[in-house]
């Protein structure tokens, strides 16, 4: 199979590495058990990885690094995955559905906390309690500017749906 690859690789002139989908997320508790069982060849048995999981970062839209609330929406979607209610990761809950509609992978909404801007808020307020109001609202404005960064990029030039 390897070889294949390598001869397609060439053939068409591409680029092509080989890697393993928890190098770029870390898998999801019961990842193992959601893995769809393809097929037998020989002694080894293929599966399909964890559809309910995060793919690589390449199947996600997002914009580049460089944007307001990336390292905290890119930490957060971590962290929710790993089970983990930081402030990143309600950060990430307060934006998930409209970051869901703009086609992140995000967990389900059942693993999610109910009110999270509530969770968010009393996160805040327990590590900064002498300014949590401004602490929670500059992250919020930093989420929203990193959903209209992603509108700009999937619709456009900023021609997208108005936030």
């Amino acid at each position: 199979m390897f070889e294949a690859i390598a001869l397609l690789k060439d053939e068409l002139d591409l680029n092509v590495e080989l890697t393993v989908p928890d190098q770029f997320v870390p898998p999801l508790p019961g990842w193992r058990e959601r893995s769809p069982f393809i097929a037998r060849y020989g002694e080894v048995d293929f599966y399909h990885y964890d559809f309910y999981g995060p793919g690589p970062r390449q199947d996600r839209a997002q914009p580049s690094d460089d944007v307001p609330g990336h390292e905290l929406v890119e930490t957060g979607l971590a962290d929710l995955m790993r089970g983990e209610l930081t402030v990143e990761a309600l950060l990430v809950a307060v934006g998930a559905p409209r970051l869901r509609m703009l086609g992140l992978r995000m967990p389900e909404r059942s693993e999610m906390p109910s009110h999270p801007e509530v969770a968010l808020y009393k996160a805040v307020d327990r590590l900064h309690p002498e300014d949590a109001h401004s602490r929670y609202n500059a992250l919020i404005r930093r989420l929203v500017s990193y959903e209209r960064e992603l509108e700009r990029g999937q619709f456009g030039g900023g021609s997208g749906p108005a936030p």
